[in-house]
């Protein structure tokens, strides 16, 4: 089967998924149908980020998933970047990429990184990665002619180049139609989250003005507060 009538019929399948959920959330009163742009932003890697012992690492590794997860091929422990420090490297640029796309200020952290390998006839099911903020693929080894990374709500489809990061929202269904190549198609993927210490800070702080508004209400009322907070104390 060719490239294009894998592609075609992998989006066709996913098409009548989502119908089906479609059909469904138009039982519910509450619905509503609306339509938003996503980014999917491509990065070159840098060689200090993408160094030459991660890449060996990417054609040597244990398949520990054993195709039990939506990753029908060849794929490591979920926690490379706790293991390896050339992991780490990357999630490191990630999240630099992230931070650097993010409409607003946050403190982003990667909550799991991992390599996978496609061999001839290997695919991906369609899944999201819900509820990280970013997701990202790097790909280590692919042609022109390697299973792309589709994007099935979009009816898009990103063709993998070497040495570029792929990162997409984390709740953007995603895939990898069957592999027709007879090489292997070698990815580094994971997925970033806000960093939990930022949160416990924000939080605090935000705790913090309230635990100071009500205290001054305590003291002059809510109307005095108000207006001490617009004009400032007499």
């Amino acid at each position: 089967m060719s490239l294009l009538k894998s592609l075609a019929n992998s989006l066709e399948e996913e098409k009548e998924v989502e119908e089906r959920k479609e059909r469904q959330l138009a039982t519910n009163p509450a619905s509503v149908s609306f339509t938003s742009n996503l980014p999917i932003i491509k990065s070159v890697v840098p060689e200090s980020s993408a160094t030459k012992e991660l890449i060996n690492l990417c054609y040597d590794f244990e398949d520990i998933q054993k195709r039990k997860t939506n990753v029908q091929a060849s794929m490591s422990s979920w926690f490379m970047h706790e293991h390896n420090s050339e992991f780490m490297k990357l999630c490191d640029y990630a999240v630099h990429l992230g931070t650097e796309n993010s409409p607003n200020k946050v403190f982003l952290m990667p909550y799991d990184c991992w390599t996978a390998s496609y061999t001839k006839g290997d695919w991906t099911k369609p899944h999201d990665h819900w509820p990280s903020i970013w997701s990202w693929v790097y790909n280590v080894d692919c042609c022109d002619s390697c299973a792309p990374l589709v994007f099935p709500d979009a009816m898009q489809a990103v063709v993998p180049k070497k040495n570029t990061m792929v990162m997409f929202p984390g709740w953007v269904k995603h895939s990898v139609p069957k592999h027709q190549c007879d090489h292997e198609r070698i990815i580094i993927a994971g997925n970033l989250g806000l960093n939990p210490y930022w949160m416990t800070s924000r939080l605090k702080a935000g705790r913090e003005e309230v635990a100071k508004k009500y205290e001054l209400i305590g003291k002059v009322g809510y109307s005095e507060m108000i207006k001490q907070q617009t004009e400032g104390p007499v």
